[in-house]
């Protein structure tokens, strides 16, 4: 379990940096009514909220699909489709085991989505360098 977390963390911060890097942004800002402005961008934002309340309703895997459709749609402006499909799995990272077996989603699944997301878009090195380091030490 330990050991899950901290990958889920690793995960997570190497989100953060890909964000930056590609969409320079610095991660989501609250505002002061409790919102989450996740990007300027209005309508990645928006394609983001759909995506979220997929989840928040355990819908995970059709939030998923989803996301494949706007990363078709996107596909011309690939910092933007790229954007979207991390702040998702993003969102995934920050779910209990029990939150994403009620959805009928694993960890696993998320691992795989992030490592997925980044071969399509020319990082794979980058994911495949975290996702294969060596968790027993």
């Amino acid at each position: 379990m330990v050991e899950r977390d901290y990958v889920m963390r690793l995960i997570h911060e190497m989100i953060r940096a890909l964000l930056k890097l590609v969409l320079h942004i610095d991660w989501r800002e609250e505002e002061k009514d409790g919102t989450v402005q996740t990007v300027a961008d209005s309508d990645l934002n928006q394609r983001y909220q759909k995506l979220k309340n997929l989840v928040e309703e355990k819908k995970i895997n059709e939030a998923e699909n989803l996301l494949y459709e706007y990363l078709d749609e996107l596909d011309q402006d690939e910092n933007r489709a790229f954007g979207l499909a991390l702040l998702f799995y993003d969102l995934l990272t920050g779910l209990s085991d029990e939150y994403l077996e009620e959805s009928g989603y694993t960890r696993e699944e998320v691992t795989e989505g992030v490592t997925a997301a980044a071969s399509r878009y020319g990082y794979e090195r980058f994911a495949q360098e975290l996702m294969e380091g060596d968790w027993d030490k």
